[in-house]
């Protein structure tokens, strides 16, 4: 917890995201018992530290932590809620400066789908632009299994009309994301929805936090490139 001096601080310019909780309670009425906030660091947060080591060895425990494949490591609480994932970038000195981050990948791939949209007609433009701001708190909210089997049932079998190719179109590229052979959390997989359900835990959290981080680079670039619709929010 942060003293009140210091979340106002951390709120101006740390940028502090302030979700409120409630614990209903479980006799049918459904009534608040508690209601609390929690701060938590922006999703976009970078973080860094510096090490070093005297032989070969110790630094070389650290691809045994962190393999490219999957660089993640959750800290903190609320880890069933997707909070405290931080996806892992280890340089040595020179090294590799020419190879791509998967942070720069995500930031190319969330720009490249925003491109592929350009020719759309406006009011598709529009809703995916609404549709993309929405997607990320619907998946804090209620998970990414449910938040993408929303963005389906809402695109239907055989998408016919403009809000239903938008819902399918975002469903799509995250998925496509996901699903990547090039380090996707269900490589060659097809079905996102069957292989987030035929999967562990941990391998769905790791997706959860993944197309939170894409989401962040994706809604920047709609909005920057994408007309807004009446009534949607900045």
């Amino acid at each position: 917890l942060q003293p009140c001096q210091g979340f106002g601080l951390g709120v101006q310019i740390a940028g502090f995201v302030l979700q409120a909780r409630n614990n209903l309670s479980d006799d049918g009425a459904k009534k608040s018992r508690n209601l609390w906030y929690e701060e938590t660091l922006p999703p976009d947060t970078i973080m860094y530290a510096l090490i070093a080591a005297r032989g070969d060895e110790a630094l070389g425990a650290l691809d045994t932590l962190f393999p490219a494949a999957d660089p993640y490591v959750q800290a903190g609480g609320n880890e069933t809620i997707g909070h405290g994932w931080l996806g892992v970038t280890v340089r040595r000195g020179d090294e590799g400066r020419a190879m791509k981050t998967l942070e720069q990948r995500r930031a190319a791939d969330a720009l490249f789908r925003v491109g592929q949209l350009i020719d759309k007609p406006d009011e598709f433009k529009k809703l995916y632009r609404a549709y993309v701001d929405r997607l990320g708190p619907a998946i804090v909210m209620n998970g990414l299994g449910q938040a993408l089997a929303t963005e389906c049932a809402a695109a239907g079998p055989q998408p016919k009309n403009v809000r239903e190719r938008t819902h399918r179109a975002l469903y799509d590229n995250l998925r496509d994301w996901l699903c990547r052979d090039d380090g996707g959390v269900y490589p060659s997989s097809g079905d996102l929805l069957q292989a987030i359900m035929a999967e562990d835990e941990s391998r769905y959290l790791h997706a959860q936090a993944e197309a939170l981080t894409w989401l962040q680079w994706h809604k920047k670039f709609c909005r920057a490139s994408l007309p807004k619709g009446e009534g949607d929010a900045e």
